[in-house]
C-alpha cells in the first residue's frame, strides 16, 4: 500500500465540517492510499474500494455495526466493513468507537485510533482477524466516555498486537480476548483499560526501551502462550531494556 497521509489538528472544536461521499460515487485506488476525514461528520453512501491499499477513516465519533438512532460522526455497517478490501484501515475518532449489533470483519493491517473501544447495546459484539497487526492507541489523549455493562464479546486475532500512546479503553463487553501468534509490544508509554474478563494469548509481551505500560482489567485476566506461536528472536533485546509493566 501507498504511504498514508498524517492528519492533525489543532484547536478544532468539530462543531462543522461535513464529508460527504454520495450515493452512487465510486472512490477507487487499487494499491494507493485514500483518507476522508473530517472535523465533524464523515457520511458514506457510496463505495469505497481501495484493494490492497490504505484507507483512513476519521471523524468526530465511529460508529460500527447495527446502529441505531443518529449518533452522528460515521457510520459503518458491518456489510462496509467487510467489502473495504483493504490491506491497512485505520479507523481514527476524536471521541469513541461504538459497537452497536455485530460488527467483524477481516483486514491485514488494523489501526484503531480513539478513546477505546465501546458496546452501545447489550449483546454487541466486535470481532477482527487480522493478517499482520493490530495498533490500539488514543493519541489525542480524549478521555473514556461511560459504557453500561454488557453480555456480548470483543476479540481480536492477529500475528502481532501493538500497544500506542495514550489510555485506550475497551468497555461494554462481557469478555475480551486478545490474541495473536506474535508479541504485544507496548511503543509508547500508556495504559490499556478493560471493564469485564480478559483472556490474552501471545508469544511474548514486551516493549520498547523505557516504554511504561499498564494493563488492568475489571474481571478475570487469564493469560497464556498463543497455541500457534511464532519463534522468539532475542537479537533486539537490548533496544527494549528498562520498560515497565503493571
Amino acid at each position: 500500500a501507498a504511504p498514508q497521509a498524517e492528519i492533525e489538528r489543532i484547536d478544532s472544536a468539530g462543531l462543522t465540517g461535513t464529508a460527504l461521499i454520495g450515493e452512487g460515487a465510486v472512490l477507487r485506488a487499487a494499491g494507493g492510499s485514500v483518507a476522508i476525514d473530517a472535523s465533524r461528520d464523515s457520511v458514506s453512501s457510496g463505495t469505497l474500494e481501495v484493494p490492497d491499499g490504505s484507507l483512513r477513516l476519521g471523524s468526530s465519533r465511529i460508529s460500527l455495526g447495527d446502529v441505531v438512532g443518529s449518533p452522528g460522526g460515521l457510520v459503518l455497517t458491518d456489510a462496509q466493513l467487510q467489502q473495504l478490501g483493504a490491506s491497512q484501515l485505520i479507523l481514527d475518532s476524536r471521541s469513541s468507537i461504538d459497537v452497536y449489533g455485530s460488527a467483524s470483519f477481516s483486514v491485514p493491517e488494523l489501526r484503531l485510533i480513539s478513546a477505546g473501544v465501546f458496546a452501545r447495546t447489550d449483546d454487541a459484539s466486535f470481532e477482527v482477524d487480522a493478517s499482520h497487526s493490530v495498533e490500539l492507541s488514543n493519541l489525542g489523549g480524549v478521555a473514556a466516555p461511560v459504557a453500561a455493562a454488557g453480555t456480548g464479546r470483543l476479540a481480536i486475532r492477529t500475528a502481532q498486537l501493538e500497544l500506542g500512546a495514550g489510555e485506550f479503553s475497551i468497555a461494554g463487553f462481557a469478555s475480551t480476548d486478545l490474541a495473536t501468534t506474535g508479541d504485544v509490544i507496548s511503543r509508547a508509554d500508556g495504559a490499556t483499560r478493560i471493564a469485564g474478563n480478559l483472556a490474552l494469548a501471545a508469544n511474548r509481551v514486551t516493549s520498547f526501551a523505557g516504554v511504561t505500560r499498564r494493563i488492568d482489567a475489571t474481571g478475570n485476566v487469564v493469560l497464556s502462550r498463543a497455541a500457534t506461536s511464532a519463534a522468539i528472536a532475542d537479537t533486539d533485546l537490548e533496544t527494549r531494556l528498562g520498560a515497565v509493566l503493571t
